[in-house]
């Protein structure tokens, strides 16, 4: 048993050291710690900058606003339960939708990701497994296939970078977390695989991969590290968080029951989990999951200060019938996109109308069509 058990951590050595290393060097190390006297979150501790409705036809429908990306004064909507991608301008006026689902040239079966590539736009098929490149205005220009399935997608250097997402528990080798990176004709330059985390890597899921500075962040849900991807592809750890006394203890967790009873707050462990961060001048926004409570942070990267609050809902991206606020599921650079159902702005202001910085107002006009919110938390 003892000499498998060596035979097996020399295999993963040599495939990290076969496939790319990360070189722990954080120099930053962020403490949060969450607990019962976190405030709620609410509109009141947001600042926010601009709102507008999507503007579109009544037969149009937007299923599941998933991520926005902002380039030149249009917004890139991903809808993944409609299966498209719907671009629209500052006004919320429609100007094209990528609507391809299929087999053929420029298909897809599955959208998950999508990133910005200077003047293109890439999304991933998450079960195609392959990236179709476009122009801004939604035209299809190339794509190629790779061997990630289930992943999300950055872009460094004219290079795109998939992240692995899926869970990995016990034996399972050929199923590790992996970090894939290619050229835009598809070629594969580099591999991480696997991160090597404190867990020995039997446990992984990967997130969204975030453009910061010139560089691309990613994590891994159960491992405290903050990764960064230079434009060399060189992976080294971009930080480390403290969560003090709310750290995982992973003892007992051996099988996927384990972990999803943890996930759903069923077990008395306090467990956290990382999950997408946005990257915002010199801070960071994360969002955490611990004990099946959800948490979102600033993380101010000069001085190190942290502020905290506990989201309304299961996850920071959903809401509760008392505390509905927008959903960070973007970035520009400098504040934060998110988008939020007109509904759940009435539950709370039946004026119709949403308050912005500098005291202007926005107002609801057609209650069947997301309000886009750009804001900071204050």
């Amino acid at each position: 048993m003892k000499s498998k058990s060596v035979l097996t951590y020399c295999m993963i050595a040599f495939l990290m050291m076969s496939f790319g290393s990360c070189e722990k060097s954080a120099d930053r190390n962020l403490k949060l710690e969450f607990g019962s006297q976190t405030p709620k979150i609410g509109l009141e501790n947001l600042e926010i900058i601009n709102a507008f409705q999507i503007k579109a036809k009544p037969e149009f429908f937007i299923g599941s606003v998933t991520k926005i990306l902002c380039k030149n004064d249009k917004y890139y909507i991903l809808d993944r339960l409609a299966k498209q991608v719907v671009i629209i301008d500052q006004a919320g006026n429609v100007l094209n939708v990528i609507k391809s689902v299929g087999k053929g040239p420029y298909e897809y079966l599955e959208l998950s990701d999508m990133c910005l590539d200077g003047d293109r736009l890439a999304i991933f098929d998450n079960m195609g497994g392959q990236v179709i490149i476009y122009d801004l205005s939604g035209n299809a220009l190339s794509g190629f296939k790779t061997a990630i399935k289930n992943g999300y997608i950055g872009c460094i250097n004219s290079h795109y970078v998939i992240s692995k997402g899926r869970y990995v528990i016990g034996s399972y080798e050929n199923e590790l977390h992996q970090i894939g990176v290619f050229d835009d004709q598809g070629k594969n330059v580099k591999w991480y695989l696997p991160f090597g985390t404190r867990f020995d890597s039997w446990l992984s899921y990967g997130n969204e991969v975030t453009p910061y500075q010139g560089s691309l962040l990613v994590t891994e849900t159960f491992d405290y590290h903050i990764y960064r991807i230079n434009k060399s592809f060189d992976l080294d750890v971009f930080a480390t968080i403290d969560f003090g006394t709310n750290s995982m203890d992973t003892s007992g967790i051996n099988k996927m029951s384990d972990l999803n009873q943890i996930r759903e707050g069923k077990n008395e462990k306090k467990v956290i989990s990382i999950g997408n961060i946005f990257g915002m001048d010199d801070a960071l926004v994360i969002w955490t999951m611990c004990g099946g409570r959800p948490y979102i942070s600033c993380l101010d990267l000069k001085s190190g200060h942290t502020k905290s609050y506990r989201s309304p809902g299961y996850s920071v991206i959903g809401f509760s019938n008392t505390y509905p606020i927008p959903r960070p599921i973007g970035d520009n650079g400098s504040e934060l996109i998110g988008c939020v159902e007109p509904d759940d702005l009435l539950k709370i202001d039946d004026s119709q109308s949403l308050q912005l910085s500098g005291g202007k107002s926005f107002k609801i006009d057609n209650k069947d069509m997301q309000v886009i919110v750009i804001f900071k938390i204050k």
